[in-house]
């Protein structure tokens, strides 16, 4: 899923709602202490509601906000509490062990339901239920956040949600017992330099907390609990890596120009800052992917303005004059935020998602894009809209972006451009060239929607095949038919080396690729004829 080698000690991640808990059982005069702290933690988890509710009513839709409200009055519901309270009281177990047992009751209760409202109740359960317990647990940060160093996380599998409490500094590895080559997980372990193996059956089972795991992900092989002679081997290979690196390196900030004098623009994709540092020591060329999602997806409200705005101007200090594409909030399908979920459909993928979520909720998109507009009077910012399918979509944006620009008296627009991330986007690049400054095409999704294989979905990963004829001849027709407008890649099949030269034949001049991968894309460049 992503090469390289890692080597550290198991750190076993599971849902919250899922967790095994040892030590559990009570005697009857700790009754009415569990009593109590389940009431205390049950109006604190009623106060988080509140607040959420209020965020998110001021700043994207006061219908959303009443989601929350709902969850509040299940959480305080007296059938609710009588559960919990019974179930406490009949097993003699704490709060969390009674929490946890009802609120997977109710959850497979609605789940059942053939009213389809009703059944969509249970995505309301499971996220009460697990604000219920870490306020039971006393937690605030989760459980992927502040790591121990060199750890190996082991889970099995890791949501969007997850993934952005990683960090470079903590982890060395990642092991999923589900999980394919495009999924999310997989893309943001390539662009930390992380290795990660997935589709390891029963993971959980034999990997024991703080077990010694060596793991291989150019091969997908895992060691688990190794003997001396095999973990001084590893060291030697991870050694050695990092000296070929550092080599690398030093050609990183030249320019990737082949033999017969065809200049590329190597960029990078990156979610964080530390991708950012990546980047830059990688040598790339600018930020041709700033995916936004990782500053939304580890909060339970909307970020503000100026939230965003502050947050993302110390971001970006690092590319100084260097081009720099903010992505506006890609969410929908498998990218659900804590506080909202835009579509809870039969198949989340063929909702409403990307520019489709912007355009439904407008003050989503008019705090990014003022935002997005304050930084490009410092920065050289350009603006990338996701999951266009149709041309009035991006007239919409460009119409927000030209009101919004007025307000802050702007003589120069950022340029703005349209993810090609389906046939339907690819099949009509001439009518988006007419409202779009540059095209960047996403080979996840476009692959995803070409070949009818989920990215997330290991059963079908076979299928998911970005070098398949259907999807290179897709490229290579918004490459041609793009004319004068400019066309780059930044899915994961822009750090192929074995298509390289085949986007080049297209007539691609700009990838963007994982921070990691920068300086090895721009060396197999310069060696092309």
């Amino acid at each position: 899923m992503a090469p390289g080698l890692g080597a550290g000690r198991a750190f076993i991640y599971r849902d919250i709602l899922h967790r095994e808990r040892e030590n559990y059982d009570i005697d009857e005069s700790d009754v009415a202490s569990e009593h109590k702290r389940l009431s205390v933690a049950i109006d604190e988890a009623a106060r988080d509601l509140d607040k959420v509710a209020l965020r998110v009513s001021d700043q994207l839709d006061e219908s959303l906000g009443a989601v929350f409200l709902a969850q509040k009055a299940m959480l305080q519901d007296d059938t609710f509490l009588a559960d919990v309270r019974r179930q406490i009281e009949k097993d003699l177990v704490i709060a969390e062990h009674a929490v946890q047992h009802v609120v997977t009751k109710w959850h497979r209760r609605f789940a059942a339901m053939e009213d389809d409202m009703l059944s969509q109740k249970k995505e309301d359960v499971a996220d009460f239920g697990r604000r219920l317990l870490r306020r039971l647990e006393g937690r605030q940060a989760h459980q992927l956040e502040n790591l121990p160093d060199d750890r190996i996380v082991v889970a099995i599998r890791l949501l969007p949600s997850d993934t952005v409490f990683l960090s470079r500094k903590s982890v060395r590895g990642i092991v999923l017992e589900f999980g394919g080559h495009a999924s999310h997980t997989a893309i943001l372990a390539r662009e930390m330099g992380v290795p990660c193996v997935g589709r390891v059956d029963s993971a959980l089972k034999h990997i024991r907390a703080d077990d010694r795991v060596l793991i291989d992900g150019e091969t997908g092989s895992i060691v688990v609990r190794p003997s001396e002679v095999e973990r001084k081997r590893f060291a030697t290979r991870i050694e050695a890596g990092r000296q070929f690196r550092l080599l690398r390196r030093r050609n990183a900030a030249k320019r990737a120009i082949t033999l017969s004098g065809i200049e590329v623009d190597v960029h990078a994709n990156v979610s964080c800052p530390d991708d950012i540092h990546a980047a830059h020591e990688e040598g790339a060329d600018g930020i041709g992917l700033y995916r936004i999602e990782g500053l939304f997806l580890g909060r339970e409200e909307p970020p503000t303005e100026d939230e965003l705005f502050d947050i993302l101007s110390e971001a970006l200090k690092p590319m100084g004059e260097k081009p720099i594409v903010l992505r506006f909030l890609d969410i929908g399908a498998d990218k659900n935020l804590p506080f909202f979920t835009p579509d809870s459909c039969v198949n989340p993928a063929l909702g409403r998602q990307g520019v489709r979520v912007l355009l439904k909720y407008p003050d989503l998109l008019r705090s990014q894009m003022r935002a997005f507009l304050r930084l490009s009077e410092a920065f050289d910012i350009r603006l990338l809209v996701p999951m266009i399918t149709h041309v009035d979509e991006m007239e919409a944006v460009r119409v927000a972006m030209v009101t919004e620009a007025k307000d802050f008296g702007l003589r120069e627009l950022p340029k703005l451009g349209a993810m090609v991330e389906t046939p339907a986007a690819a099949l009509t690049t001439k009518a988006l060239c007419e409202h779009s400054d540059f095209l960047s095409i996403g080979t996840n999704d476009l692959t995803q929607y070409t070949m009818v294989a989920g990215r997330e979905n290991p059963r079908v990963g076979d299928y998911f095949k970005e070098d398949h004829p259907a999807v290179l001849r897709l490229i290579e027709i918004v490459a041609k038919e793009a004319g004068e407008t400019p066309v780059s890649i930044c899915g994961e099949a822009a750090g192929r080396l074995s298509l390289l030269e085949t986007f080049l034949k297209s007539g691609i001049r700009a990838l963007s690729v994982a921070p990691s991968r920068a300086a090895e894309v721009k060396g197999h460049i310069r060696e092309l004829s």
